[in-house]
């Protein structure tokens, strides 16, 4: 029974280490995963201020070319800003998509890590409801056990009185044998 409780004891102790660093392993993974974000939308706004430089840029300068005649140094300046531009775009895209999938990655690695601690805590408490069980079974046979002795014991007592009984009916049936005896002899 002792065995029992100290199994017990250990399995909830080992339940609660388990809780324990499945929330530490969900923080760490949290602050990566904010860490991560924080590096692509910081990547992302780079991205976007070169690109929204470049587009004012180019804006200004097609103001400026519809009042003056463009000159060719001008229309490859255009361009080479509308390369650069497209360029960018296309950088912000993949940024975004890589940070997409990052999070997306992240997100099936915590879910993989919660069905895992999810699956150890089921069985977990599969196996502490074993043990509980185990150990109803156990305090129900000693239960049974004191019982039968409690039952033995009665049969005992009383068998001890009824042979009691008779040794006073023998003892009584001898002294009456002798008193009959003396009076025959």
């Amino acid at each position: 029974k002792k065995e029992m409780e100290d199994m017990r004891r250990k399995l909830q102790q080992e339940m609660a280490r388990a809780s324990r660093l499945q929330a530490e392993y969900q923080e760490q993974m949290h602050k990566f995963q904010e860490g991560q974000a924080r590096k692509m939308r910081e990547e992302l706004e780079q991205a976007r201020g070169s690109l929204n430089s470049m587009e004012s840029t180019a804006k200004s300068g097609a103001a400026s070319n519809s009042t003056h005649a463009i000159s060719p140094e001008m229309a490859a300046e255009y361009e080479r800003m509308a390369k650069m531009l497209r360029e960018r775009d296309e950088q912000l895209r993949i940024a975004q998509a890589r940070l997409n999938a990052e999070e997306i990655k992240w997100a099936q690695k915590l879910k993989e890590v919660e069905e895992k601690a999810r699956q150890t805590e089921m069985d977990l408490k599969v196996e502490l409801d074993k043990l509980k069980l185990t150990l109803k079974e156990i305090e129900d046979a000693e239960n049974q056990s004191g019982l039968r002795l409690a039952q033995y014991k009665a049969r005992f007592t009383v068998q001890d009185e009824r042979i009691e009984d008779l040794e006073q009916q023998l003892d009584s049936l001898y002294t009456a044998f002798n008193l009959l005896k003396e009076e025959f002899d």
